[in-house]
């Protein structure tokens, strides 16, 4: 917890913060916007692993895949990484 004159200088750092920077006041407020970067990569890898597991059964080749499920996994460990990491930095205190 914070004393009241913490809690007064913390307001007035805010105050001026917004007075010199406005648009980096409103990112810290509000947090930075996500892009669908990360996203859209974990849903590039998934596609490819779908690609050569079908390849690989039509084919009977199994390094194909054996690939798909390589593929596979590495899009779930990042698709769950992502969200730990969501959830870790965007919980408001």
């Amino acid at each position: 917890m914070l004393s009241r004159d913490e809690e007064r200088r913390l307001a007035e750092i805010e105050r001026r913060l917004a007075a010199a920077d406005p648009a980096l006041a409103e990112v810290l407020r509000t947090g930075l916007a996500r892009s669908g970067g990360p996203a859209r990569a974990v849903l590039v890898v998934c596609a490819l692993g779908a690609l050569l597991l079908v390849l690989g059964l039509v084919t009977a080749t199994f390094s194909l895949v054996f690939w798909s499920v390589v593929a596979f996994v590495c899009a779930a460990g990042a698709h769950v990484m992502r969200g730990e990491r969501a959830g870790r930095t965007g919980s408001g205190a």
